[in-house]
């Protein structure tokens, strides 16, 4: 269906820009068509919000790229200048409404319903990533999906029906590039966060979390204790599970402990299996992903209970939410990143009025919790960062 014909009351762009001639030698051509348009927008305010030129037509008086002028309104609109209906048309702010606080814009998080019912990390990262793009003047869309769905095209569909200006990935499953592809085509900004061992050769703001250095500080922390033998449930299907578990079993060979990775996907023959081993003594247990880590210990909290009490027990992604242990004060140690961290960082560079470039931005080391009584995950779950024992 076309779209209706728009009723213009400003002056056409060749009257208000009369005075333009051509861009100076060596400046910036999008700096001077903000420059331009901001002294026209300013002019052209009225009480109510007014219809706008649209980029076409803009791109086509300055003869520049369509991209070019996209930047420069959404610059405009942080401004309060204008007002960008997607899909419809740009608006010039009133004088009244431009006094107010505007919009930025619309960012999503989408949320794996697992993580979200499970880890303390992503509840953190999320209450404080709202919070915090909130005070920024951005309105937040919390997507909940079920495993697996964000590897489907209809994912995209769905998203894109919620009208937003930026979407917030975290973990995305390296097989979902060509949902990132398709929302990037429709203009949807997008925003990653990987651990190092996921793929993703992608033209997107990545920021990487980094878990080699709390690794190495699990492992020489363990084997100071005389572990010398690590047992791990059967890493899931997934190609990135794989890698982590082949970093995880080379940072522990360079210091004298093997790998003992679980024939079984059983869940509680895992858990009786490595109750049998750690009672041996010289054996600890790990948790590579957070799955594996909720079957195991909310369906047989006693014996994880009994083996941290035995030994060592590391979750080595990020601590899962398990209410016995929280009433038992179960110790465990943890690696995890810190989610404040992460959270102001990408708040900050999606802030700044800069479009993020396609490269990535940040490395945040992830962090080795030793001893962490797992009470401190009853009523306000977190992750407060502690400083790293240097290896040498």
């Amino acid at each position: 269906m076309p779209h209706a014909y728009i009723v213009r009351k400003i002056p056409p762009l060749d009257q208000v820009l009369a005075r333009f001639t051509g861009f100076p030698p060596k400046q910036s051509k999008q700096a001077v068509i903000l420059a331009e348009l901001r002294r026209v927008s300013r002019r052209l305010q009225r009480a109510g919000p007014e219809s706008f030129y649209s980029m076409r037509e803009v791109a086509s008086f300055f003869h520049v790229p369509l991209r070019t002028v996209a930047i420069t309104y959404e610059a405009l609109e942080q401004e309060g200048l204008l007002i960008r209906l997607r899909g419809a048309q740009t608006k010039l702010a009133g004088k009244k409404s431009a006094a107010q606080s505007p919009v930025r814009g619309v960012v999503g998080l989408p949320i794996w319903l697992s993580s979200i019912a499970s880890s303390p990390y992503m509840r953190t990262l999320h209450i404080d990533l709202n919070e915090r793009l909130r005070r920024h003047g951005f309105v937040t869309d919390s997507i909940f999906f079920n495993t697996s769905e964000d590897r489907h095209p209809e994912f995209a569909d769905r998203l894109h029906t919620h009208r937003l200006d930026w979407i917030i990935w975290f973990g995305a499953n390296f097989r979902s590039s060509s949902i990132f592809l398709t929302l990037r085509d429709r203009g949807i900004r997008q925003i990653v966060v990987l651990p190092e061992e996921t793929p993703l050769n992608l033209p997107l703001p990545v920021y990487l979390q980094d878990w080699d250095k709390a690794y190495r500080c699990l492992a020489a922390d363990w084997a100071a204790a005389g572990i010398r033998r690590v047992m791990i449930p059967h890493p899931a299907d997934s190609l990135v599970t794989q890698r982590v578990a082949r970093h995880f079993a080379n940072v522990l060979k360079s210091f004298k402990i093997s790998l003992d990775v679980a024939e079984t996907h059983h869940p509680g023959k895992f858990a009786e299996a490595a109750h049998r081993a750690c009672a041996r003594g010289r054996t600890a247990v790990a948790f590579l992903e957070m799955v594996s880590a909720n079957e195991v210990c909310n369906g047989h909290p006693q014996i994880m209970a009994d083996i941290a009490r035995t030994t060592r027990l590391g979750f080595c992604r990020g601590p899962v939410i398990v209410p016995f242990f929280s009433q038992e004060s179960v110790v465990a140690d943890v690696v995890g990143c810190d989610p404040l961290e992460i959270s102001k960082r990408i708040v900050s560079d999606l802030a700044s009025q800069a479009p993020l470039p396609a490269t990535t931005e940040a490395r945040f080391d992830a962090l080795y919790h030793p001893r962490t009584n797992f009470s401190v995950y009853r009523d306000a779950p977190d992750m407060a960062p502690v400083a790293i024992t240097p290896i040498r």
